[in-house]
């Protein structure tokens, strides 16, 4: 693998986040400013200004908040990427592929293991989202950040409704089982195991 693919790659997201950043302040700049105000997070104002529909600004914080999961992802991509032969690249140069066609051809197709891993792992991580909102807004304001799980131990350990919560609790497991092996029957057509009889 050539050495400046992961340096490209980190440069590639840091400029993603830098336009994205710059776009949320252009939009939103009188939103964006509230942020170094006390009660942030709880103030229930819809994001971007004018907009009843939107997200407040309490989901951004977890949204962002989670962001700190990415650097696991980089870490197994990265060990994928150095895990791709440099001889595929080499032949590939040979017969006269391009860049888009190695990439197309050789390191998604070889990096897609570690591809659907991250992809079922998110799912289920982002159907079970508990301790950041529990911690950082406990469901608030006006319930924008009331998931799932959070909804679920509500109902088990501050208003006592065990049956009902364990229902809610067999119904997230029956969900996340059928995603997950609904991924597992699609994996049979994009995952490439090297090695693997089919």
């Amino acid at each position: 693998m050539p050495r400046g693919v992961p340096v490209a790659t980190v440069a590639v997201v840091l400029a993603v986040a830098a336009i994205v950043g710059a776009a949320l302040y252009r939009f939103a700049p009188g939103d964006m400013k509230k942020m170094h105000a006390p009660g942030w997070l709880t103030d229930g104002d819809p994001f971007p200004a004018g907009l009843p529909f939107a997200p407040s600004w309490a989901l951004w914080g977890i949204i962002i908040m989670s962001m700190w999961g990415v650097g696991q992802m980089a870490v197994i991509y990265l060990a994928k990427l150095q895990d791709v032969p440099v001889e595929l690249y080499e032949a590939a140069e040979i017969d006269g592929a391009g860049a888009w066609r190695k990439f197309r051809n050789i390191t998604l197709p070889m990096i897609s293991p570690a591809m659907f891993f991250m992809f079922v792992m998110g799912l289920i991580h982002a159907l079970q989202v508990f301790t950041q909102a529990y911690l950082v807004t406990q469901g608030g304001p006006v319930n924008s950040t009331l998931f799932y799980v959070l909804y679920l131990y509500r109902e088990a350990f501050e208003n006592l409704h065990m049956g009902y919560a364990s229902a809610m609790a067999w119904v997230l497991f029956i969900v996340i089982l059928a995603i997950t092996g609904v991924q597992f029957v699609l994996a049979r057509r994009w995952v490439y195991y090297e090695g693997a009889q089919r």
